[in-house]
C-alpha cells in the first residue's frame, strides 16, 4: 500500500509537467503537419486546424466557402488520394 501511495504522490506532484508535456506534443504535432503543407495555399486558419470548416458547416454554407476557396486558391490545389475512397 505505501508503493502505491508514493506512486500517486509522485504523479500528483509532477501534475503540471504531465500536463504540460502533452500540450507540447500537440503543438509539436501541429507544426510539423503546418510545415509538410505548408506550400499549399489556402485559407490559413486551414493550415492549423478545421475550424473553418466547422463554422461553415454550422453555417450551412459550406458548399459555398468550398467553391469560394476552390475559385480562390485553384481547384485542385489541395493533397488527394490517387484512389476513392469508397474503392
Amino acid at each position: 500500500m505505501a508503493s502505491t501511495a508514493w506512486i500517486l504522490e509522485l504523479l500528483y506532484s509532477s501534475r503540471y509537467l504531465i500536463a504540460s508535456s502533452f500540450v507540447f506534443y500537440f503543438f509539436a504535432q501541429q507544426y510539423l503537419s503546418y510545415q509538410r503543407l505548408s506550400h499549399i495555399k489556402g485559407p490559413w486558419l486551414a493550415a492549423w486546424s478545421n475550424l473553418w470548416l466547422a463554422g461553415a458547416i454550422w453555417r450551412q454554407r459550406s458548399h459555398l466557402e468550398v467553391y469560394e476557396v476552390s475559385k480562390k486558391y485553384g481547384l485542385g490545389n489541395y493533397p488527394r488520394y490517387d484512389e476513392s475512397i469508397t474503392d
